[in-house]
């Protein structure tokens, strides 16, 4: 699927803008794409890997795109992305690691946490690239996230298992995942 994702340019041609977002996520609000967008540009939330106590996609970061990558990308689901930009994302992959992107992605470790990441690769190029002046970056290790109607849940545990930690006060915590999406569909 993240091979898939990466070819977003080719599923949505007439598109500007495309949003993402995992199986592991739903909204739990009304949304627009101007929950998304700040002045027409794509909002990207980003926290230095400094920052953080550890990161499992900083090295495939590193890897996938043949730089020092500084910035954890995957701050807040969805993301948005200019779809001119995908391209060069690929071609980039394809350079840095010497494999055309399919089979790079293809070839990375298959189990969690896999060697590659969507996400992150694609926010590291954006910031890395001519790309950084088209979107709204917001730094969350030292300004507030911006309003999230979205509950992004881990997908490695059971839907009938409470997820307190990712609810944001949004949900009580002893609610079970399967418990809020019945209640957000309702």
């Amino acid at each position: 699927h993240q091979v898939m994702k990466c070819y977003a340019d080719m599923w949505g041609p007439d598109a500007d803008l495309i949003f993402f977002m995992d199986s592991d996520c739903f909204f739990v609000e009304d949304v627009t794409p101007n929950d998304y967008l700040n002045d027409g540009n794509p909002v990207l939330c980003i926290e230095s890997f400094g920052r953080l106590k550890s990161s499992p996609w900083k090295a495939p970061t590193d890897a996938a795109l043949g730089i020092n990558a500084k910035w954890e990308t995957m701050r807040r689901h969805g993301a948005i992305h200019w779809r001119g930009m995908f391209n060069e994302f690929r071609s980039r992959v394809d350079k840095a690691t010497g494999k055309q992107f399919d089979d790079y992605v293809l070839s990375c470790k298959p189990t969690y946490p896999w060697f590659f990441s969507e996400f992150v690769a694609l926010g590291n190029f954006v910031i890395t690239s001519h790309w950084n002046s088209q979107y709204h970056f917001i730094d969350v290790g030292k300004q507030p996230y911006p309003k999230n109607k979205m509950l992004d849940v881990w997908s490695h545990a059971p839907i009938d298992q409470a997820q307190p930690e990712r609810y944001r006060g949004l949900f009580p915590p002893t609610m079970t995942v399967l418990q809020i999406l019945n209640k957000v569909l309702a």
